[in-house]
Parts: structure tokens; sequence; C-alpha cells
């Protein structure tokens, strides 16, 4: 926690941390940066008022805001808990300069610092910062829509990474939590950025939102931006969209454990920063996300989705709403590039039959398809998830479930371009869900037949028959049934081997 420090005794740390010098070349004053941002207004609420992603698409505005800004008429303070060297405008008697706590600087100048601290901390146990290094953060008056930006000191050598500074507007008009949490942002950019100045935005972005939410709490920005992402998932993982990018950090929430996102998080960025030149910065990031949380990349986002919809962050727009099934069913067929996908949205039709079934198949391996279900008392339950490939076939009972959703996710790797879908309705009385059947001829002459099922319900056992021939009768492989273990909440698997 940051160490509230009387101003008198900041002036006397300053006097012994002097400020480093501005860059060579011009230091604009904040009347000629709002000057240059007030014409880009538009552009900056697009952007969620991010400058630097502004910056990133206008080499003039780039220019300006990688010098340090002029400092004359401001106050400029050190402190070593945070170590951070602040600038600031003094306090007013009024309006968002205010100071209420008399402490001597403006109450948003603490939240920015405050935030500064959570920050630095929450990246040096990361192991992404090195511990005690000083931080230069200015905060500044710049209008209505900026949130801030980092400015770097010169051009990374082979993109590797770049030192330089934090503004941020001290005067935006959400308040004191806006500046808390555009300070957390642009404090996690820098760092970042300290190990790898141009690493693919599709992980930075959610990076920095990890750990914004860490040192800010939740945020209606955050919210929005992963909803955005699974209202677009055919656009992908790797995503160039800033505000779509933004959205994987449901990647790092799926995980359930901070410190494991925290563990993630150090093993991509440490892996971006020694990669060798001839590396591709997505694979380098696809790899080590994968060796970091021991699971497909697909299938953690199937979780991402998954959790975002558990906790109401419903998609804007699915890839088909089903709540009527007319006669024949309903044939669609999923496209999707790498780590691209698709949400289906299921609900009951109240002319229609009991339960609803969905069949699935794709040309080869490649897709993680998920089946979510919720219960009439609210509760969201997994009935499926694994790669469909060779056909399923899976049942949506409406006496257990008022909602469904199909999450389809195609693996960056995978040679099945597409996923065929087919809805109808199933009848009433069914008791069980089947997901999956596979036979396999083994070495010795036998067949092992595998099958896995969704759910059951009132089952006894599974007797298995076979046939020489489709017109020839059936026989029991063996006298007993193999005993049936699923139930109505989850479904089991079951192998079984046939001599003949």
């Amino acid at each position: 926690m940051t160490r509230r420090t009387s101003l008198a005794c900041l002036i006397a740390l300053a006097a012994a941390a002097p400020v480093a010098g501005v860059a060579a070349g011009h230091a604009p004053t904040p009347e000629e940066l709002r000057t240059a941002l007030a014409p880009r207004v538009q552009q900056l609420a697009a952007a969620g008022g991010d400058v630097t992603a502004l910056a990133a698409r206008d080499p003039e505005l780039a220019a300006l805001l990688d010098s340090r800004p002029e400092t004359t008429g401001l106050v400029t303070l050190a402190l070593a808990d945070p170590p951070v060297t602040v600038t600031f405008p003094a306090p007013a008697p009024s309006g968002p300069l205010v100071d209420e706590d008399l402490d001597g600087m403006p109450d948003r100048v603490r939240a920015a610092l405050d935030a500064a601290g959570a920050t630095l901390a929450r990246l040096e146990d990361a192991g992404l910062r090195e511990p005690g290094a000083d931080l230069e953060l200015y905060l500044l008056p710049l209008g209505s829509v900026a949130r801030g930006w980092i400015g770097l000191d010169g051009t990374p050598v082979a993109g590797r990474g770049a030192r330089g500074f934090v503004v941020v507007n001290i005067v935006h008009p959400a308040g004191s939590d806006a500046v808390h949490a555009a300070t957390a942002r642009f404090v996690a950019r820098l760092a970042l950025a300290g190990l790898d100045a141009d690493a693919p935005q599709w992980w930075l972005e959610p990076s920095v939102a990890w750990f914004e939410l860490q040192a800010a709490g939740p945020s209606l920005e955050i919210a929005s931006a992963i909803r955005s992402r699974w209202s677009q998932p055919e656009l992908g993982l790797q995503t160039g969209l800033a505000r779509i990018a933004r959205g994987n950090v449901g990647l790092l929430l799926a995980l359930e454990d901070p410190r494991l996102a925290q563990r993630v998080l150090r093993e991509t960025w440490s892996a971006l920063a020694r990669r060798a030149e001839i590396d591709s910065r997505d694979d380098v990031v696809i790899e080590a996300l994968r060796r970091s949380t021991g699971t497909d990349v697909a299938e953690l986002q199937a979780r991402a989705a998954i959790r975002a919809l558990v906790d109401g962050l419903e998609p804007t727009r699915w890839a088909a709403e089903v709540a009527e099934v007319p006669a024949g069913g309903i044939q669609t067929t999923i496209h999707a590039g790498p780590w691209g996908g698709a949400l289906l949205s299921l609900r009951p039709d109240p002319l229609g039959a009991a339960a609803t079934r969905l069949s699935a198949s794709s040309s080869g391996p490649g897709w993680t398809l998920s089946l979510i279900a919720r219960r009439h008392d609210g509760r969201w339950e997994r009935i499926y998830g694994r790669d469909p490939a060779g056909g399923i076939e899976l049942l949506v009972p409406w006496r257990d479930y008022e909602r469904a959703v199909v999450v389809m996710i195609r693996d960056g790797r995978g040679s099945a371009r597409e996923i065929e879908l087919l809805i109808d309705d199933a009848g009433a009385d069914a008791l069980f869900a089947l997901a999956s059947v596979s036979a396999r001829h083994l070495p010795d002459g036998s067949v092992e037949i595998a099958w896995r099922t969704g759910w059951e319900r009132e089952l006894f056992g599974w007797l298995v028959e076979r046939s020489d021939a489709p017109d020839r009768p059936f026989q029991a492989i063996d006298e007993l049934p193999a005993p049936a273990l699923g139930s109505e909440t989850g479904g089991a698997f079951y192998r079984l081997r046939d001599p003949a």
C-alpha cells in the first residue's frame, strides 16, 4: 500500500532525487498537448481514450507524445514508496484538482499514486519489472476524453524492450476512479514495453487489462471488452483490434487462480523477451500459454467464453439463435479461421418437443465444441466439451434446462476449417444423451468399443450387441450389462472389448 507522506517530506525527497532531464527536442506544454488532441476527439473516443493506440496510427502525434512534457509551473516530486517521480498541477480550491484531505496534493494525484504503487508491486511479484526501478509519471490536465499514454525513449533495437514514461489525464470527467484505472493501465503497459515494445497486440492488451483489474478492481470497460470479444469470436484469438484483443483477458480470468495467471504472464512475457529473432511472436506466446497452463489454447478459449456467459456477459451477437425448430430440423455450417469460433444460442420451442438434439461433425481434428446449459435454478452446467471429429450427438432436455449455448473454437493448427451442425426436436422420454461412440481394431484382432454420455437418467446398464451384417441377428457381447455410471447432472465414459 502507498505510504501517505506529507508534502514537505516529499519536497525534501525531490531535492535528493531530481527528475531526469527531458528528451532532446521540443517539450510540449499541457496546453500544446490539449491542442494537439482536440481535433482527434472522435478517434480518441473510439479508442477508449487510449492515446497510445491513436498515436500508433498517427506519426505526427506520436512524435509529440514521445517527448517528455514541459514541467514549468507544475509540481515535481520524487517518492521512495512507491518509487515514482510524479509531476502534477498545484492543488485548486475546487474542481478536479481539489485537495480535500489537505495533504498537499490533489486527491486525484493520491489516487494515481496508489494505483501506481499497487501495479508496480504486482509487476514485481510476477517478475516483470526490476524491484525499486523508478517510474516517471506525469499527471496533466488533458481535456475530457483522453485517458493517457506511454512515451518510449527511442526505437527499440530489433523490436525489444524500451524505457519511457507515463502520462495520465488528471482532469478526466469520470473522476478519481478513472484516474486510478488509467494509471494502472499505463504503468503496466510501460513495464511490458520494457520487455518487448512490439509484442502482439492480442496478448499485450489482455496482459495490461489483467494488471489493471488487480490494481483497480472490476470495471464496466473491461467487462464490455470481454462481451465484445465473444460477440465477434470469428475474429479469433489473434485479432488486431485493440478493444476485441482486450477481451482476451478472459483467458487469464478463466484460470480461476490469480497466482496461476501471474505465472502465465511471467512465462509468456519472459519468452517474448528472450525469443530468437527468427521466432514468430505469435507462436512464442501460444507455446508459452500451452506450457504454463497445461491446457490446449482452444480449450482455454472455450473456458473463457463459458466464464463470460456464467458471469452474465452474454454476446450482443450470436452465430445463430434457435428457439423454434422446423420440421426436418436446422442444418448449418460454421466456418472459422485459426483460433476463431462461434457461439450458438438454444432455447426451448414453446410449441415443440421437450428436448432438442444437436448433432455435430467435422472433417478432421482441430475443433473444441462445448455445450453448456442453464438449469431452472440459474446454475450453468457444462454437458460436453471435446473435439467432435468423427461426429457427436447431444440432447438438451428442457425439463431440466431453460437455456443452452454451444461454444465452438477452432484450433490454430487444426486441419478442419468448418463444422457441420444439425439441430432438431427429440422425444420427451429420452433416458440419456450420447456424446460420442467409437470403435477400433486392436493388434490382437479384437475390437474396442468406447462411448461417452452427456447425462443419464434412471439407467441400470448398457448391453452391447454385434452382428456380422446389418441384416443378420444381433448377439450380446457380454451376458451381463455394463453398469450405468452416469447421472442426470453428468455422464460417464465406457470402454468394452469384443474378442470375436
